[in-house]
């Protein structure tokens, strides 16, 4: 899934890493928190990404809403959108 950042993190248990997924901690909660705050003091739009497996045969009959937890935290990306001239 993709989205505003506290949204997604508010869905997210794990964090993805080179070497598989791990436990999201309070100290990783933190250290995002603190890099949003200093996107967001430079006027930039923010959106994270974050992925849940599931399985074939629990495709079909899954509901994409309760899906969307204990999701792993794949990153987040800030973008420079200045104000537009008018």
């Amino acid at each position: 899934i993709k989205g505003a950042v506290n949204d997604v993190l508010q869905r997210c248990s794990a964090i993805a890493t080179a070497n598989g997924d791990r436990p999201l901690t309070d100290r990783d909660r933190q250290a995002l928190k603190r890099t949003l705050q200093r996107w967001s003091r430079d006027a930039m739009r923010t959106v994270a990404f974050a992925r849940r497996v599931i399985h074939r045969a629990e495709a079909s009959a899954i509901d994409i809403d309760a899906a969307a937890h204990d999701l792993a935290l794949l990153g987040m990306i800030a973008v420079v959108d200045p104000p537009r001239e008018e």
